[in-house]
């Protein structure tokens, strides 16, 4: 059995780690530290190192997994930051790659200064889904072990076969008040209809665009003098709020709808 204090294990376990501070029957608090392979730590309220035990925790007969999460991107990566802060700090999930089929965009770079492992898989110049692409995709994802992926502004289209094969496991967040405005081109559509109220939507990905299960959704107030870049500026700002949340929820297995 190793022993230590918290400090001087630090820098023997993964970079990636969640926290779960229990209270066990006799009132002793015990932290649970994950790492990136999914050892849990066992460190006592002292916070000395005690012992190490597969992810089937006997506390109480609870049972306690980490979330590997891979975030697909397209370009600046602005939810992928949200998202990955958000894991860092409320450590519900381990953020565990960053997938892009673009490889100069800034998003890759945010993500390696992240000390997030990032892939970048271009799709051959093809009509319609491209299976070699999402079969190299498919095999890193395999081989990170990813549990759930959350679609960031990624804007290649996947095929049904890659969609059902993650059903139930897949997010993405769009940027209006599903059903409304599904598709390209939401904030013109919006302004073009004189509507009062537009937001953003997280969502399950099913094989009809922006047609599963909704998760989540904030509303944003359109103002008469609004241009589109405006609405879209504010429609993001709520994006990197609900995303990260509505994520945190379903990392969970809670099930009601977050509203902001």
């Amino acid at each position: 059995m190793l022993t230590g204090t918290f400090e001087s294990i630090r820098n023997v376990v993964s970079l990636y780690r969640v926290y779960y501070n229990l209270i066990s029957n006799d009132g002793v608090s015990t932290d649970y530290l994950i790492d990136h392979s999914s050892i849990i730590y066992l460190i006592d309220s002292y916070g000395n190192f005690v012992t190490h035990f597969n992810h089937e925790s006997p506390v109480r007969g609870e049972t306690f997994v980490t979330k590997k999460v891979a975030i697909f991107i397209s370009g600046s990566g602005s939810n992928m930051v949200a998202l990955v802060k958000s894991m860092h700090r409320l450590q519900f999930a381990l953020p565990t790659l960053v997938v892009s089929n673009k490889r100069d965009v800034s998003g890759v770079i945010k993500a390696r200064n992240l000390q997030i492992p990032t892939v970048c898989v271009e799709a051959e110049k093809v009509a319609g889904c491209d299976f070699n692409f999402e079969a190299s995709i498919q095999k890193e994802l395999e081989n990170y072990k990813i549990d759930i992926i959350c679609l960031a502004g990624f804007m290649k289209v996947l095929s049904a076969r890659f969609v059902d094969f993650w059903q139930g496991k897949i997010l993405n967040i769009h940027p209006s008040l599903l059903p409304k405005y599904k598709g390209l081109n939401t904030h013109e559509r919006v302004l073009e209809n004189n509507e009062e109220l537009t937001g953003c939507t997280v969502h399950e990905v099913t094989g009809k665009l922006d047609c599963g299960r909704i998760l989540g959704q904030a509303t944003v107030p359109i103002f008469p003098d609004d241009s589109v870049d405006a609405i879209k500026s504010r429609v993001l700002e709520k994006e990197h709020i609900l995303y990260p949340k509505t994520l945190q929820q379903f990392c969970l297995g809670r099930s009601d709808l977050v509203i902001m």
